[in-house]
């Protein structure tokens, strides 16, 4: 949902973005703050998954 953020315990999901009509997996939660908006808690740490599309890929085609 817009405005909203991983919390605690929602590592491993995804940051998705709206490309046209399709849903595409941006990044995948790697460290997740609490659930809080206090400016003093550390930003969420996603993994880019276009760094790893060749060995994704490289494990869907086995």
């Amino acid at each position: 949902t817009t405005g909203f953020s991983a919390c605690k315990g929602d590592s491993g999901g995804s940051a998705m973005q709206k490309h046209g009509s399709q849903w595409v997996i941006e990044g995948v939660a790697s460290y997740v703050s609490d659930c809080k908006t206090e400016k003093d808690l550390p930003p969420n740490v996603y993994v880019r998954v276009s760094a790893y599309l060749p060995w994704i890929k490289s494990i869907i085609n086995r």
